[in-house]
This record gives C-alpha cells, structure tokens and sequence, in this order.
C-alpha cells in the first residue's frame, strides 16, 4: 500500500511539472512568485554603449504586475536568440489588462559583421532583426 501511494505520488509531480513547462510559468528560486518568458513585441533600438551593443526592446505582459527577472542569450555562429523572463507574485492582485515593459540586453560582439536576432515571441515563433555592426569589442570572449 505504501509503494503504491509512494508511486502514485511520483507520478503526480511530474505530471505537475510537465503541465506547468507546457503552460509556460515555471517555478520562481523565490518563493511566492511565479515565472514565464514574455513576447518581445519589438527592438525599439540598438546602440553601443562601451564596448558593448545594447537592444532596447519590448516586451508584452498577461498583466500588469509583471516585472524583468533576467534574460537569457544563447549564441550559435552569427546568430543570436534573446529571450526574456518576466515575474510575478503568485498571490498579487493585478488589473486584468495586458501590459508592456521596456527592457534592455547587452551584447558583447566578438567581431564586425551581420548578425540575426532572433527575440522569443512565442514557443513557436521568433521576431528576427538583421543588424551589420563594426565591433566596438576589442577582447574576444
């Protein structure tokens, strides 16, 4: 009997977790909050600031307690993909109207040259921009 319910149990939690990856909130390292990536609805700008690139974009949100937790860059040759990650409080009493937010991500580009970034909108799709840049970057990381 307990083997069954220790199974059972085990079960449940990952169907737990599978169902909340395919909802797109995942669970927060600060209890209380729950976390999801949010569209990026458009690159506003793209400056140099030092040796860096910045991309100011915008993003959407479900509502309007949603703030930026971090982004995360994944680089694969010439191309660059940007997603942002909004949180919430999980307990937070919140207009139910869909908001926006500005953001900015810094880029460090290891050399001139035409990039493509490709800025998460949905699990399914991507807002591509095509920049050519001469690299302000002097050190290769």
């Amino acid at each position: 009997m307990t083997k069954r319910i220790v199974i059972t149990m085990i079960i449940l939690s990952l169907a737990m977790v599978f169902l909340s990856s395919q909802c797109g909130y995942l669970a927060s390292q600060e209890e209380g909050k729950i976390e999801r990536p949010l569209p990026v609805i458009r690159m506003d700008s793209l400056s140099v600031v030092g040796s860096n690139y910045v991309c100011e974009m915008t993003v959407q949100t479900p509502d309007l307690c949603w703030e930026i937790a971090r982004y995360d860059i994944k680089e694969k040759g010439d191309t660059i993909f940007i997603q942002i990650i909004g949180q919430r409080e999980k307990d937070a009493m919140c207009a139910q109207m869909i908001g926006t937010l500005q953001t900015k991500v810094p880029l460090k580009l290891k050399k001139a040259g035409t990039y493509t970034i490709k800025c998460w909108n949905s699990p399914d799709s991507t807002i591509d921009y095509t920049i050519t840049t001469e690299s302000q970057n002097k050190d290769n990381y």
